[in-house]
C-alpha cells in the first residue's frame, strides 16, 4: 500500500498517509476526549511520547477538562468532525455545518475524516481553508471485538515502516483492547 499512498501524496499534497523522510512511527488517537483520556495521557507521559488527538466536537463539549489536559500536556489536536457522522451519509451543506460547529470549539490545521471517508467536495472545501487531511497507513483495529489484542498489535507493528501513522481510539468501545495494545506499541516504538 505504501506505493499507492506515495503516489496519492505526490499528486494530492493535502493528503497525508505517512510522513515522508521520517525514521519514526507517528501516534494518532481518534474520537476523544472520553473518560479514558487521562489514562492515555498518563501512559504517554510515562513513555515521554506525544500524539495527535483527532477530537470530536461533541466529546469536547462533554469533557472540556480532558480536552484542555491534552493541550496542557503538549499534544497536538485535529478536527474529527463535530458528530462523527459518516460523510457519505451527509450532503455538502450538512458536512459544512458539522465541520463549522467543530471549528467553533477549537482551531486546527489538520483534519481526519470519520471512518476515513471523503468526497471531492470535502477535499476542495478543506483545501480552500488551508487544512491538511491526515489519514494513516496503520489502522490498529482496536475497536474490534473478539480479537486477540496482543496478536493484532504485533501484526500491525510488523506492517509498519519509517514514517507510519498509527491510529488508536479514545472511546469506550476500544478501551479494553487499547489497554493492551497501546502500551505494547509504546514499548516497541522506543
Amino acid at each position: 500500500m505504501r506505493i499507492v499512498y506515495s503516489w496519492i501524496q505526490k499528486w494530492f499534497s493535502q493528503l497525508q498517509f505517512f510522513y515522508t523522510g521520517s525514521e519514526t512511527w507517528h501516534l494518532t488517537i481518534d474520537d476523544g476526549p472520553s473518560p479514558n483520556t487521562l489514562w492515555i495521557l498518563d501512559l504517554l507521559d510515562t513513555y515521554n511520547t506525544k500524539a495527535i488527538f483527532f477530537c470530536i466536537g461533541k466529546n469536547i463539549e462533554a469533557y472540556p477538562d480532558f480536552f484542555n489536559e491534552i493541550l496542557k500536556r503538549g499534544h497536538q489536536v485535529g478536527y474529527h468532525s463535530y458528530s462523527h457522522t459518516n460523510v457519505w451519509r451527509q450532503n455538502n451543506h450538512e458536512f459544512v455545518q458539522d465541520f463549522e460547529k467543530c471549528e467553533a470549539i477549537f482551531k486546527s490545521k489538520i483534519y481526519r475524516p470519520p471512518y476515513g471517508k471523503m468526497t471531492w467536495y470535502i477535499f476542495q472545501y478543506l483545501k480552500k481553508k488551508g487544512i491538511k487531511i491526515m489519514l494513516w497507513d496503520i489502522l490498529t483495529e482496536d475497536w474490534k471485538m473478539n480479537i486477540d489484542p496482543m496478536e493484532k498489535i504485533k501484526s500491525k507493528i510488523k506492517q509498519a515502516k519509517n514514517g507510519s501513522i498509527f491510529v488508536f481510539h479514545d472511546n469506550e468501545k476500544s478501551f479494553q483492547n487499547l489497554k493492551i495494545m497501546l502500551p505494547y506499541y509504546l514499548m516497541e516504538m522506543r
